[in-house]
């Protein structure tokens, strides 16, 4: 896209740990998608957990199309990248 995308991440600092503060574009997709996901890492009780933001494009560009290229790149969800 033209423009800047922003992401934001939500979290309650006393009971969840954020690592690194601030959200990581998941590069590898860059090609596939026309915008990369971010992912941020977390800590709760001692288990490590990542989220991801996704934001696909719209429904006249066929966002089925970058739903596909998730689904093949599994690798970027394992928490081992």
């Amino acid at each position: 896209s033209n423009g800047r995308e922003r992401y934001a991440f939500l979290w309650r600092s006393d009971r969840i740990e954020a690592f690194p503060h601030k959200p990581i574009l998941v590069k590898q997709l860059a090609g596939d998608l026309e915008r990369e996901p971010a992912k941020m890492t977390f800590r709760i009780a001692g288990k490590i957990f990542e989220v991801f933001s996704f934001h696909l494009v719209p429904t006249n560009k066929k966002p089925l199309n970058e739903v596909e290229v998730l689904g093949v790149n599994p690798e970027i969800f394992s928490g081992q990248n």
